[in-house]
């Protein structure tokens, strides 16, 4: 079974989803359904049954559902929506799978937010990521996968005066961890090959600027090696390690924060890139991009980043008895 959360209603996510849709398995849509049809009108229309609640126990047959979470005041055309009605339907469809009853074998697919309109309606963490690792209440780590590089982070949304302070050997190790899992498990790279970036330029130049490389990283790396079914290496400088990666040579590269990893990756899979949530007892993709308002009604957005998802979706619950 999936779920897909709908995010910001002014984006591309429903111009997409309807191109996309529908799926061999059952698949539930939460949102609201007035900006669906709207956005889909004069458009091939799929069959929803609509649902009054997320309470089944034994999942639900093939077919498509809709849970509908639209509130009355945020009941105008997408356009006239304000930020914060925008966050309230956002941040309602991601808390409701907070109270899903479900138990069994089920992906998430979850659009893009804006994080801004979210903040105003309430919204407590960072991002999607941090979210879901509450909502589940386990660790998690947030991974960039292409098809030319995969990436995982050691902090996700932090400040750069913040990352010292949050780096330590015991976040590097767990992270290691959980990123080669996420590769074994969900990315198809069983004894992944696991290249660890250094933190500061050079990794530190043997301390001629920072110590973290010596005194956290590579003590992290010495742990994990004799934990993981792998190959584990590094510090490298992050200048340099990303080419050999997406040569083929690593299967997988640590960054130790958010724009270490995702600014090559994002230079080299200009769309068909996917995050995913490692660690979650579920399947959690998105598509690796904001709402990209200013497409928003045009019909040229790229879907190959939602097609990237549906592919790790697909086969993910291809071996699930209730698909």
């Amino acid at each position: 079974m999936l779920l897909i959360t709908l995010g910001d209603p002014h984006s591309i996510s429903i111009a997409i989803l309807q191109r996309l849709l529908p799926r061999p398995y059952p698949l539930v849509i939460i949102g609201s359904a007035r900006h669906w049809q709207e956005q889909t009108q004069g458009k091939p229309q799929l069959p929803f049954t609509p649902l009054a609640s997320l309470d089944f126990a034994e999942g639900l047959p093939p077919g498509n559902y809709f849970y509908d979470i639209g509130r009355s005041d945020c009941c105008v055309s997408t356009t006239a929506l304000s930020a914060q009605q925008r966050g309230t339907l956002a941040t309602a469809a991601l808390q409701s799978l907070c109270d899903l009853s479900y138990r069994g074998r089920y992906a998430v697919l979850t659009c893009p937010i804006d994080k801004q309109a979210c903040a105003r309606a309430g919204f407590a963490w960072r991002g999607q990521t941090e979210f879901f690792a509450q909502c589940y209440d386990c660790e998690t780590i947030m991974v960039l996968s292409s098809a030319e590089l995969n990436v995982g982070l050691v902090t996700n949304h932090l400040a750069i005066r913040e990352l010292p302070a949050a780096l330590t050997v015991s976040l590097v190790y767990s992270k290691l961890k959980l990123f080669a899992r996420t590769l074994s498990t969900q990315l198809s790279r069983p004894q992944p090959r696991i290249a660890v970036c250094g933190f500061n330029p050079h990794c530190g130049d043997g301390g001629l600027c920072g110590a973290e490389d010596t005194d956290i990283i590579a003590p992290a790396i010495a742990a994990a090696q004799k934990e993981i079914d792998g190959t584990v290496t590094g510090p490298h400088a992050a200048d340099s390690i990303f080419y050999p990666a997406r040569r083929g040579e690593y299967d997988g590269v640590l960054a130790i924060y958010h724009d270490q990893g995702l600014a090559p990756l994002k230079a080299c899979a200009a769309y068909d890139a996917v995050n995913l949530s490692g660690g979650l007892p579920i399947l959690r993709v998105a598509p690796d991009h904001g709402p990209a308002a200013d497409l928003y009604g045009k019909d040229r957005a790229n879907p190959q980043s939602f097609v990237a998802c549906f592919k790790i979706i697909d086969a993910y619950l291809s071996n699930a008895t209730d698909a």
